[in-house]
């Protein structure tokens, strides 16, 4: 079953409409990121994140917006960084507090 160029439901960011968009522009460019992120990519999901931009026509108001195609390890990737690092910044606000409160203890001794 071919599946090419047909529509998915998608929230424009203009109306709010859950709808079908169809695809007003699809650019063959394949994008990269930067350079400077590769490192950061490489080590996130194993390679450089590359992506490709489409522009949708909203079937409600009839403004258009990107949406972005790529390989579904990227954002799974991303999505595991961001909890990694709320998890860390967690545990760093938890030990930021522990040493307030024993530099408080240390000044009234």
């Amino acid at each position: 079953m071919s599946y090419q160029g047909a529509a998915f439901k998608i929230r424009c960011p203009h109306c709010d409409d859950y709808e079908s968009h169809e695809v007003y522009k699809s650019d063959q460019k394949i994008y990269h990121w930067g350079n400077e992120e590769v490192p950061m990519f490489e080590r996130i999901v194993g390679r450089d994140l590359h992506y490709r931009n489409r522009i949708r026509k909203c079937s409600n108001c009839k403004k258009t917006f990107s949406t972005v195609e790529m390989v579904f390890d990227y954002l799974e990737g991303l999505i595991n960084e961001v909890k990694k690092l709320e998890n860390e910044n967690k545990d760093l606000k938890s030990s930021i507090a522990e040493v307030g409160s024993t530099l408080i203890k240390l000044s009234i001794a």
